[in-house]
């Protein structure tokens, strides 16, 4: 009750609240920063979807997904990742229609299975409008984008018009 209300305070304040991270961490067991949380249960009618329908509900903007495997939505790739999740039900299912973006996908519950280019490539098939990355983990300045991203990323991210934000504290 308080998420929304803080929400709505912010958009009417010309600032665009994230919602974070769907579908919730709360039945996960480990921390995404050093893992892959896998959830067993079902998420459908789980207490950690309240707040993103809630939210849903009154037009949320932006909603951030966390890296968490959904065992029985997708037992291949994690919701960040998963167009099962994002596509079918988010989008489809709970009639969400704003961004939708990743986690960082530093992360170590993506980073180390998937890699720097499939997870992007994944997170932009999935469904996300925007992508992030954290750069200072690994040193990246500035420019790091330009010299050192795939070409074929590079294109498919400006043609699919993904937005693509390398994170830095300095």
């Amino acid at each position: 009750k308080y998420g929304v209300a803080v929400m709505k305070q912010m958009q009417e304040n010309g600032i665009i609240p994230v919602i974070k991270h769907f579908p919730g961490h709360g039945l996960a067991k480990r921390d995404s920063h050093l893992f892959l949380p896998i959830v067993n249960e079902k998420i459908e009618k789980s207490d950690d979807l309240v707040p993103f329908i809630n939210a849903i509900n009154e037009k949320a903007d932006a909603i951030m997904i966390g890296h968490l495997m959904i065992r029985k939505m997708d037992k291949i790739y994690p919701a960040s990742l998963s167009k099962k999740v994002i596509k079918d039900f988010l989008i489809n299912n709970l009639k969400y229609n704003g961004l939708v973006i990743t986690d960082d996908l530093k992360m170590k519950a993506v980073s180390l299975l998937y890699g720097y280019k499939k997870s992007v490539l994944k997170a932009i098939n999935a469904g996300n409008n925007i992508i992030l990355i954290g750069t200072e983990w690994l040193g990246i300045r500035n420019m790091w984008l330009i010299k050192n991203v795939n070409l074929s990323i590079l294109l498919l991210i400006l043609v699919s018009g993904i937005l693509i934000f390398f994170l830095s504290t300095s």
